[in-house]
């Protein structure tokens, strides 16, 4: 018996309490040096890969949406499919995307809930634009509300997306106006879809003076700057830059969005907290406005992008800052070259 096993035998007898408190020791200092050690590290993370695959967690991610219970959007469109004798399934997964329903011949619907603020409804649609490049064998429908009323005034579908939708050959539905309501159904039953020039003319018959788009934009833009916003114009004018302050821009659509701020084809959108507003004002820049104009978001929340978002920042983003000090370098950068 060689000297380090014979040590442990005797060790065992003789002083089983010393014993097991080396021995625990040396078990805590093996786990410190191991959880501390790159190959280690390594090594763990190659052992997981091999054995459960690179897409472990995303996949559990996917598994947790498709058991989703349909929200308060969602229950309506499936009482309408069940109503009218639609096949469908819901929260289905396909090619790695969770899908609100799915239809035998090969129709995908997405509804989009109704959202307040032009950019967040701009930002569900880039990120339904994601899916459908990814399923090219797949027509889609994108289902949501014409109107809704809040507190104390009614706020509308942007015209703008609609149109967008219809030009990237992506069906937009109106569930609240009967005439669309119709429109699904025949599509969904038959596959027959009305001409473009007819959804148009609904459309048109719904919007009220188009008038609207200029002097809605022109009352932000005689909102004053708060304390971010004076401070970006501040940092601007240090470093030279010529910034025009709000400024109204208009879409291909001739609708209108106003900026935090702009210069020199540069738009800048400011945001507390919320990378969604930036995502779906770059998404209307660069899709609807001009996909040269360059798009600054600044969020004043240091945070992770995570996911998706990440993908689409990098896309309808130039650059992105998390604290005014970023800003300020990059702009004193513009300036010295």
């Amino acid at each position: 018996m060689n000297g380090f096993k014979k040590w442990h035998q005797e060790m065992r007898i003789r002083n089983p309490k010393l014993y097991s408190s080396i021995q625990r020791q040396r078990s805590e200092s093996l786990k410190k040096i191991l959880s501390n050690s790159v190959n280690v590290k390594k090594k763990r993370v190659n052992t997981f890969l091999s054995n459960y695959g690179k897409d472990y967690f995303k996949n559990i991610g996917l598994k947790g949406a498709e058991k989703t219970p349909l929200n308060k959007r969602e229950l309506y469109i499936k009482e309408l499919n069940i109503k009218n004798s639609i096949e469908f399934s819901a929260h289905k997964i396909i090619s790695n995307f969770c899908l609100d329903f799915v239809y035998n011949n090969y129709v995908i619907e997405e509804v989009l809930g109704f959202r307040k603020k032009k950019a967040m409804i701009f930002y569900e649609i880039s990120k339904i634009y994601e899916k459908i490049k990814a399923l090219k064998n797949y027509k889609f429908i994108v289902t949501t509300w014409y109107s809704k009323k809040y507190t104390n005034k009614q706020e509308y579908f942007p015209s703008e997306a609609f149109h967008w939708l219809l030009e990237h050959d992506i069906l937009p539905i109106l569930i609240d106006i009967p005439k669309f309501a119709e429109i699904r159904q025949e599509f969904l039953l038959a596959r027959c879809v009305k001409d473009e020039n007819y959804l148009l003319k609904l459309l048109n018959e719904l919007l009220i003076n188009r008038k609207r788009f200029y002097s809605s934009s022109k009352s932000q833009i005689k909102i004053e700057f708060d304390e971010i916003e004076n401070r970006v114009s501040k940092i601007l004018l240090e470093n030279k830059l010529k910034p025009e302050g709000k400024k109204m821009l208009k879409t291909k659509y001739g609708t209108y969005i106003v900026t935090d701020n702009f210069f020199n084809k540069h738009a800048i959108f400011i945001s507390n907290k919320n990378l969604q507003d930036i995502i779906g004002y770059g998404f209307i820049v660069k899709e609807l406005i001009d996909k040269n104009m360059k798009v600054i978001g600044i969020l004043n929340n240091k945070k992770k992008i995570f996911g998706l978002d990440k993908k689409l920042i990098k896309k309808y983003t130039d650059n992105i800052f998390f604290s005014l000090n970023d800003f300020n370098l990059w702009a004193r950068s513009l300036m010295e070259t």
